[in-house]
């Protein structure tokens, strides 16, 4: 549903974004900007009043805000008026429309809460799961890889927190708070994990949690999984895997590569957390 126009500033014009410094993403999707050569939307938004669905783009700081238009003059702060606005779509940069959605109503993510954008400490837009009635986005492009290397900018206080879920018996990454359980990833080989740089020991789901999603804003990076097998299941998702199983948070910016990125890992880490923390 995408309605295309040119984004340009004199910044952005110059200076390379995470797509244009590491190419070969299947998949990537961000409250900003994050290829020169893009000029979609980065969201479809749903405003509550009436059930309408509208496109916004980059605003002139190449990100998501209130002065971010339609494509056609109109701002989401005119749009929107008093309204909630929930996520029906987070548009794929890199070209290959692995977009990540929700078309149920009530398992909606929210971007804006009664007129106000929801943004974390810097100002910057988050879109916000509430960890209830199921909410999260499905994901596309995710199924039949050997190999999925993920940066994720996410941040959560709540005590349940699994993502990248393929099912219950197909996962990549999970993370809850007082799981015993060893299985941090199923049918995928053990994740190698690295939060603001650093990589935390990983035994149960819990350790993840503790050590590494916590109660603050982390920066998360999935190292390359080399098993054989393809990473699968029904309606791949993020923010949970069952009722009751749900994450409270928000997911601020995801890329991810079929192939082993650990070459460039650290430079990845510098980038985004110059960009989002």
């Amino acid at each position: 549903m995408s309605k295309h126009f040119t984004y340009w500033n004199s910044f952005a014009s110059v200076v390379p974004l995470y797509l244009d410094l590491f190419p070969g993403a299947f998949q990537c999707c961000s409250v900003r900007l994050e290829r020169l050569a893009y000029t979609g939307a980065l969201m479809a938004i749903r405003r509550s009043s009436d059930n309408a669905l509208k496109d916004f783009y980059p605003d002139l700081n190449g990100k998501l805000s209130m002065t971010s238009e339609d494509g056609l003059g109109t701002s989401l702060a005119t749009w929107i008026g008093a309204n909630n606005g929930l996520i029906y779509a987070f548009y794929d940069q890199t070209g290959n429309g692995n977009h990540w959605l929700q078309a149920t109503i009530a398992r909606q993510p929210k971007i804006v809460n009664l007129g106000s954008l929801l943004v974390d400490a810097n100002g910057l837009a988050a879109p916000t799961l509430s960890g209830a009635s199921l909410n999260r986005f499905q994901l596309a492009g995710f199924g039949g890889h050997a190999v999925v290397d993920t940066d994720m900018v996410i941040s959560t206080t709540d005590s349940v927190f699994v993502t990248l879920v393929g099912g219950a018996t197909h996962y990549s990454f999970a993370a809850q708070s007082g799981s015993s359980s060893t299985l941090t990833s199923q049918y995928y080989g053990s994740p190698t994990l690295f939060v603001n740089g650093t990589q935390p020991t990983q035994v149960t789901r819990n350790d993840i949690y503790l050590a590494s999603i916590g109660n603050n804003k982390v920066l998360t990076h999935q190292g390359a999984n080399t098993t054989g097998l393809g990473w699968s299941g029904s309606n791949p998702n993020f923010g949970g895997y069952g009722s009751g199983v749900e994450m409270a948070g928000s997911l601020q910016f995801n890329a991810s590569f079929a192939s082993n990125q650990s070459a460039n890992r650290a430079a990845r880490h510098a980038y985004l957390m110059s960009r989002y923390q």
